[in-house]
């Protein structure tokens, strides 16, 4: 037994040991999994950033919140307006834009200290998709709103 605390004390990163050995038993099994489970994939996704009236990207930590925080919200106020339509009835682009703008107002009043040079704000969303074992990208600027101090 004294040999196995020597041995214990010898190894210089034990908290890494204890977690890789941990996480060994455990396996892959939600919540200790960082990584996306799928059952399947879909063949088109879309992803959002935000970009200055140049369509130059900006940091969505400069608005206090990470870049899937962006989709997250947009994502949420999709939901509940598809929830609140009839169903089966598709969005129109008004509706699209109108939470995309919402969206803006909510990262605007959660930002830092405006740079001076920033005038206008973009929510840029960019699809991709697969066809023909291409991945096709196509990117839209889905609203765009002037920041007022």
């Amino acid at each position: 037994m004294r040999s196995l605390v020597d041995f214990w004390n010898r190894i210089p990163l034990k908290a890494m040991l204890a977690l890789t050995i941990a996480c060994l038993l455990v396996r892959e099994q939600y919540p200790f999994s960082n990584f996306p489970m799928f059952g399947s994939f879909v063949g088109q996704t879309y992803y959002l950033y935000l970009a200055d009236q140049s369509g130059k990207p900006l940091p969505a930590l400069a608005f206090s919140v990470p870049t899937n925080g962006i989709k997250k919200f947009y994502d949420g106020r999709l939901r509940k307006l598809k929830k609140a339509s009839r169903k089966g009835e598709k969005l129109a682009s008004m509706d699209d834009r109108a939470v995309a703008e919402e969206t803006l107002r909510y990262l605007i009043s959660r930002r830092n200290k405006r740079p001076p040079e920033l005038t206008t704000i973009q929510l840029v969303r960019v699809d991709i998709s697969v066809a023909n074992n291409q991945i096709m990208k196509k990117k839209r600027i889905t609203a765009e709103i002037p920041i007022r101090e």
